[in-house]
């Protein structure tokens, strides 16, 4: 004879490996869970449970009954849709914070049970079911309480990369920020892509996927690797010492993740003042050998006329701990042919940390805000050779950028910097060197020639819209000069930054005060750029 259950029509559904057929009470209902339930596939039972509580709470079923049976190495589930549920129910204390049994309506509930398991689901429990029970009547009225189960808990164990322009695999999972495995939460799976957006070398194509089963659980990324190419170009109109006006200028260069290896190539070009010429090439490859262990590398070159070149080279050997973090040990070689030939050799350790956040607008990961935030310190120390003399360097450096939204289209940027130098006798190739552009607006480029120096920046934008923005400015700093003086340096302005083609072009006029001299009108500088990314 024929068991009972085989009488009755069944919905076939796939899960993982496991025979299982479902039944409703009722034509309705059939009909209903056969259009959302049966031509998916579910890698695990507490998956299909999680999402047929989803559908029949949706529905309005908070009391359903479901009996499970087995026979022939299959699950056979019958499904009840249970009482109706009245207008107003009593529902029992579930938190501390309710201390009393709380009346509330019938559309209330969907919004607490869908609570509850948002909760739950952030904290590792994606197939958590939480069910409404009727345990009395007072009044005519159901005192419900909601039975909680959890379901297993789950660990994500790997990532699996779904590219056209596959990326470096070690690479994303250093990039995500986080360890495997962990446990499964929404907020985790967002931080990931937060994470890989503000790297800038990931593209999110599609959203995220995890595919659970018994063996483990695989977080799907789809995108491709993302390289760019940074073009930043400045002008800038100065006046020499006879107050006659020069053109300074400079260009900067920038490759991110050519390789794939989120390394990061910088070339800089600066013209300061007249017969004057700078060129900066550093490296930064993170990540070597699939390793969190990486190098930096810089190369500097300083000419002036035919008779002054300083040729400064630095190694360092990094390890990143983070995306955000990232130090290291290594040492700086600076040889200079000037009046007074000299070599330096410093070693000391770097630290840089980095925080970008973005606000998504979509599930893509596409980003329409940022906050910023940066911070870099450096100690080195050795000694300078003259020839003649050894004398004992100590060199340090310090430097934060804040880049802050504020409300609607205003937003705020900050920066501080710091510079120190220490020893007998320094020499002025060997000094630091501020004003122009990016330390002192309102002063010539490169103009000061300093042993110590404190500047900040303070700037608020006002956006016209995405890429258009006015801006006043007031950067300040204190400076002991190589030359002996110090004081208290200001320079105040206003500027305007719009779009063109792919780019910004940005226009920025300043002047600047030194220190107990009345602020000149007459000492005006005007800053022209144009920056572009590929």
């Amino acid at each position: 004879m024929e068991p009972l259950i085989a009488l009755l029509s069944f919905l076939r559904i796939s899960v993982a490996d496991t025979c299982v057929y479902l039944t409703p009470s009722d034509q309705p209902l059939h009909t209903s869970i056969a259009e959302h339930l049966q031509n998916r596939h579910f890698s695990h039972i507490s998956q299909l449970f999680s999402s047929l509580d989803s559908l029949l709470v949706a529905n309005g079923k908070f009391f359903y009954q479901l009996h499970r049976s087995s026979y022939d190495q299959c699950l056979y589930l019958h499904l009840h849709p249970g009482n109706e549920v009245p207008d107003t129910l009593l529902l029992l204390p579930i938190s501390k914070d309710m201390s009393d049994t709380n009346i509330i309506e019938r559309k209330n509930l969907q919004t607490i049970l869908n609570q509850l398991i948002g909760k739950l689901s952030e904290n590792g429990f994606p197939f958590a079911v939480v069910k409404p029970e009727i345990r009395a009547f007072v009044n005519e009225h159901p005192v419900i309480s909601l039975k909680v189960d959890t379901g297993p808990k789950i660990l994500i164990h790997d990532i699996v990369l779904k590219s056209q322009r596959p990326p470096r695999y070690f690479v994303i999972k250093q990039l995500s920020g986080v360890r495997f495995p962990f446990e499964y939460s929404l907020k985790k799976i967002d931080k990931i892509l937060q994470n890989l957006a503000a790297s800038g070398m990931f593209e999110t194509t599609s959203p995220p996927s995890v595919l659970f089963s018994e063996d483990e659980n695989l977080l799907y990324l789809y995108g491709n690797k993302k390289q760019s190419l940074f073009i930043d170009a400045l002008a800038s109109l100065n006046t020499d010492n006879q107050n006659r006006p020069i053109l300074t200028g400079e260009a900067n260069f920038r490759f991110s993740n050519t390789l794939g290896y989120a390394e990061d190539l910088r070339i800089s070009w600066r013209a300061p003042a007249a017969l004057q010429q700078f060129l900066s090439i550093s490296v930064v490859t993170p990540y070597l050998f699939n390793t969190p262990f990486g190098i930096t590398s810089g190369f500097r070159l300083f000419r002036q006329d035919s008779t002054f070149v300083q040729i400064s080279s630095s190694l360092t050997a990094t390890y990143t701990f983070s995306p955000q973090v990232r130090s290291g040990l290594g040492f700086q070689r600076e040889a200079s042919n000037t009046f007074i030939a000299s070599n330096a050799l410093l070693s000391g350790f770097s630290a840089v940390y980095q925080r970008l956040d973005l606000s998504y607008f979509n599930s893509l990961g596409q980003g329409v805000d940022r906050r910023q935030f940066e911070a870099e310190i450096s100690l080195l120390a050795g000694t300078l050779n003259t020839g003649e003399r050894r004398l004992p360097r100590l060199k340090s450096h310090f430097s934060t950028l804040l880049d802050l939204p504020l409300r609607g289209r205003h937003k705020m940027f900050s920066s501080l910097r710091i510079e120190y130098l220490d020893g007998p006798e320094i020499l002025l190739n060997e000094s630091f060197r501020t004003g122009g552009y990016g330390s002192l607006r309102g002063f010539n480029e490169w103009t000061f020639f300093a042993k110590i120096a404190v500047l900040s920046s303070l700037e608020y934008r006002f956006f016209l819209d995405q890429f258009t923005f006015f801006k006043i400015f007031y950067d300040n700093g204190w400076q002991r000069l190589t030359a002996g003086e110090e004081g208290y340096f200001q320079g105040i302005g206003t500027g305007l930054a719009l779009p063109a083609g792919n780019g910004l072009f940005h226009l920025d006029i300043a002047v600047g005060k030194f220190p107990g001299i009345p602020l000149q009108l007459r000492d005006t500088r005007l800053h022209i750029g144009f920056s572009n990314r590929f």
